[in-house]
């Protein structure tokens, strides 16, 4: 078999994960395909020679599911027909601006993204999806076709089989991951760092920046200003900076860490996908979606949703609330954390990490019947 593979991956580290392991699984699936990887976010017309040699195209991991992902995110071709391959979709997202159902439900996708979703359930039958979010997103705009996967990044093939919380005896070492580019959690993340700085006074910390820490093409100066103060912060109290961008190999820094805490989801799951207990600080529905699936509680960086009950407002009542939401950042995410710590080390041992890492397992035997369904198509 002959693979295209769609990849999101740029700068973000967690991005060249998916990328990774979507190609460990479609490897272990079929041991002996090809993939060969393009570029989604650059339009495919140059390398039409080489993708139509191929039996199926696929889209790999990532927020897709999203209103304007065609041609803004992925211009493919101006028509689709010049595309032979079949295509498919793995482990796809949604990329909701927080953990409310007006953020799933409200989400119209346009024609062009639309017009790709149709050809993936034309070829291949199912739309792939990484959390329940996502297959509600699809329901709501009349794709019903939505089997629920997983994340590709979920899955790391040698531990995914006799996958259980990792035993501690002491926290020795910490992983701290860095917020978004979303400026007003600066603060926050300098508290969050202070506090585990304080609780855990003898452990080695590490603060891990998934997108660099620079000004570059793929970062702004703003964002380059927000990692910049979090980089003297994390100095100031004894706790070592690092850059991981621009691959998937500085993911490996949390293979030996007793606890992640931190805003990355793809630190989160790749933490779990090794048995290691993991924190996360919710940005928006990216990382509501995959806790809501593994069943882990909930923290968020933002104050709850001030467009709760919208349809109490007329239409322009509700643009002015969505314009505004997410405004402010959570005071009590350091409260919240402390009491998260206090209850899987002193009271809950591996509860709920037992729980969320028996979900990867299921999920994992739905993810690969998922891939196995290409043979069916081409």
């Amino acid at each position: 078999m002959k693979i295209a593979l769609l990849s999101g991956a740029y700068k973000n580290a967690g991005d060249f994960l998916i990328v990774e392991r979507s190609k460990a699984l479609l490897q272990y699936v079929y041991p002996d395909c090809e993939v060969i990887e393009f570029v989604r976010s650059k339009r495919l017309d140059d390398s039409l020679d080489i993708i139509n040699s191929c039996d199926v195209m696929i889209l790999a991991g990532g927020p897709a599911y999203v209103p304007r992902l065609c041609p803004a995110k992925m211009p493919l071709v101006n028509d689709l027909r010049e595309l032979r391959p079949k295509l498919f979709a793995l482990g796809l997202g949604q990329k909701g601006v927080d953990n409310t159902d007006i953020a799933i439900y409200d989400k119209k996708l346009n024609s062009q993204t639309r017009e790709v979703l149709a050809r993936v359930v034309n070829d291949t039958k199912a739309l792939g999806c990484r959390d329940w979010h996502s297959v509600r997103l699809l329901r709501a705009n009349g794709f019903s076709n939505a089997v629920m996967t997983g994340c590709p990044a979920w899955y790391d093939l040698g531990y995914v089989d006799k996958l259980k919380p990792n035993s501690i005896n002491e926290i020795k070492k910490i992983c701290v991951s860095d917020p978004g580019a979303i400026v007003k959690n600066r603060n926050q993340a300098a508290k969050v760092l202070a506090f585990l700085r304080g609780a855990y006074p003898n452990a080695e910390i590490t603060l891990v920046f998934h997108r660099g820490i620079t000004e570059d093409s793929y970062t702004s100066s703003t964002n380059a200003k927000l990692y910049m103060f979090l980089k003297k912060k994390a100095e100031d109290i004894g706790i070592q900076p690092i850059d991981i961008s621009y691959g998937s190999a500085g993911m490996s820094i949390y293979n030996n860490c007793d606890l992640h805490v931190g805003y990355r989801v793809h630190a989160h799951v790749y933490c779990l996908s090794r048995g290691c207990r993991s924190v996360l600080i919710e940005e928006d529905g990216r990382g509501a979606g995959v806790n809501q699936a593994l069943g882990l509680p909930s923290i968020t960086s933002y104050l709850p949703d001030p467009s709760r009950g919208m349809r109490f407002f007329s239409i322009a009542h509700r643009r002015v609330f969505k314009r505004s939401r997410k405004t402010e950042s959570n005071p009590y995410v350091v409260n919240a954390l402390g009491d998260y710590l206090s209850f899987i080390f002193d009271g809950g041992g591996g509860y709920p990490y037992d729980d969320a890492l028996r979900r990867i397992q299921g999920y994992y035997s739905v993810m690969i019947k998922h891939i196995e369904s290409i043979a069916n198509y081409i």
